[in-house]
């Protein structure tokens, strides 16, 4: 979904033919669709995946950009969703990393 490819790996045909060069980030396209439920979907989709996959530290870099995109929606109900599901990734983050967390409340 989110259309990643590794900058390294070039095909050979996108230097023949520009078609070959491109790719549709579908992900984006959601997060941007013109319809309210697709967007608000999408963003519970972004959510369940932020905060449940068992390995969720592994996608959260290339995940979490698409779901602060909501913070900015037209839509009041899915700027509070994002906000919801960001919340309880800190609260996870905290939650699991409370060493660091109190460390860094003390020593500032």
């Amino acid at each position: 979904l989110v259309g990643f490819r590794d900058e390294n790996v070039l095909p050979i045909a996108a230097f023949y033919r520009s078609d070959c060069g491109t790719t549709v980030n579908c992900l984006a396209e959601l997060v941007t669709d013109g319809n309210r439920n697709v967007r608000m979907r999408c963003c519970d989709m972004l959510s369940f995946f932020i905060c449940c996959l068992p390995d969720r530290y592994d996608h959260i870099q290339r995940l979490l950009p698409y779901l602060l995109s909501f913070h900015t929606d037209d839509c009041q109900e899915i700027r509070e969703r994002a906000l919801a599901a960001i919340d309880i990734c800190g609260q996870y983050y905290e939650a699991e990393n409370t060493n660091d967390i109190i460390e860094g409340r003390q020593y500032g």
